[in-house]
């Protein structure tokens, strides 16, 4: 095992994006050893910026690209993964291990290439601006050979102490529970600072409460913390709530919802 950790440790790597995630991940994985050859980007500036902090080199076209890295990590919007990996294939040689970084999109959108294929997904949201231990983050694998797991899960194990082996299909549906769970909750909260906001009240009152929320969810499940007037089947605070945003149907549409979600559940 030794011996091998040595030879994936010499594993040379080109970086393709520069947004949230590839920022994140190949600064962490430049940072605990691996070799960063190219970070490629449609934007030179940007592709140079990270490329900067990788103790890499920045390019922008595909006929800069060395063709025979060890891995090519792609870390792009996911509509555009198909399409780049058929011209990245022209470009590399087929012994290279190709991986994506994505939650929704199958590993069999990489079979366009003739290459060892694999998926490197962090199961979390991805900020430039802010730093995030890696240590605690998922990682969810999957490839379509035990030597490219191998080295997937040995990039893994260099960044989390949470890495796991999962198919496309259950991914999906990770996926899609990441989404409900990160970028709904995300939007219900805008909602809520936006309507302290219209009212000329102060939404950072609120801060206090989603720390407390957000805690709980780490020590019970979800349905054993619900609190709140639907919970109790308290129909007068409802529908005084109900009255109050007469005139902001949106968000009058999201509260209606979800108090009868809730209502329906617990009542």
């Amino acid at each position: 095992m030794a011996a091998q950790n040595k030879i994936f440790e010499q594993l040379r790597i080109v970086g393709i994006g520069s947004g949230n995630v590839a920022t994140h991940l190949y600064r962490a994985l430049a940072i605990a050893g691996l070799d960063f050859l190219q970070i490629y980007s449609r934007n030179i500036e940007s592709a140079c910026r990270l490329a900067d902090q990788c103790g890499s080199i920045g390019i922008d076209t595909l006929a800069e690209m060395i063709p025979d890295a060890d891995i090519y990590i792609i870390a792009i919007v996911d509509d555009a993964v198909e399409n780049f990996v058929q011209e990245l294939s022209s470009h590399i040689t087929d012994t290279a291990l190709i991986a994506h970084t994505t939650g929704s999109i199958s590993m069999d959108v990489l079979a366009v290439a003739n290459n060892p294929i694999g998926v490197f997904y962090p199961l979390q949201t991805f900020d430039k601006d802010r730093h995030i231990d890696l240590y605690s983050v998922p990682f969810l694998l999957e490839s379509s050979d035990n030597t490219a797991m191998t080295k997937l899960a040995y990039l893994a194990s260099r960044l989390s102490q949470s890495v796991h082996q999962i198919d496309s299909e259950q991914r999906k549906h990770i996926h899609l529970a990441a989404v409900a769970s990160c970028n709904f909750v995300n939007h219900l909260l805008t909602t809520a600072y936006n309507y302290l906001e219209n009212q000329d009240l102060n939404p950072h009152l609120l801060d206090p409460l989603i720390t407390e929320t957000i805690s709980k969810f780490t020590r019970k499940y979800p349905s054993d913390t619900q609190t709140g007037p639907a919970k109790r089947g308290d129909k007068g605070t409802i529908e005084k709530h109900t009255l109050m945003l007469q005139n902001q149907p949106e968000m009058e549409h999201l509260y209606t919802v979800i108090t009868q979600q809730i209502l329906s559940k617990y009542q």
